[in-house]
């Protein structure tokens, strides 16, 4: 989600949360192979929470609160960098040993 999807008032939303390619992932093999881990439960529990909080500033725009909003984009922002660094940390521990 950007910042011009939130002060564009015709910008596209998002697309539905089944057709993101990270959401499909999670749905996938890729990552019940590490469902298990805490390095993976972290990126589920993170994504689930990406999700949420666009939702709400969706909600927010469509209610004509797209100042307040934007105020929360932060939140988002945070969270993404959180579930990059655990996407990070599992692709370092996956790798093969001859590559790390």
């Amino acid at each position: 989600m950007s910042t011009a999807s939130l002060e564009q008032p015709d910008a596209p939303t998002p697309t539905h949360p089944q057709q993101l390619r990270l959401d499909s992932w999670l749905q996938g093999a890729a990552l019940s192979r590490h469902a298990a881990q805490p390095t993976g439960q972290a990126i589920r529990n993170l994504h689930q929470q990406g999700l949420a909080v666009a939702t709400q500033l969706l909600q927010l725009k469509s209610q004509g609160r797209a100042t307040q909003a934007l105020s929360h984009l932060h939140d988002l922002r945070y969270l993404r960098q959180r579930l990059l660094t655990q996407l990070t940390e599992l692709e370092q521990a996956t790798r093969p040993a001859e590559l790390n």
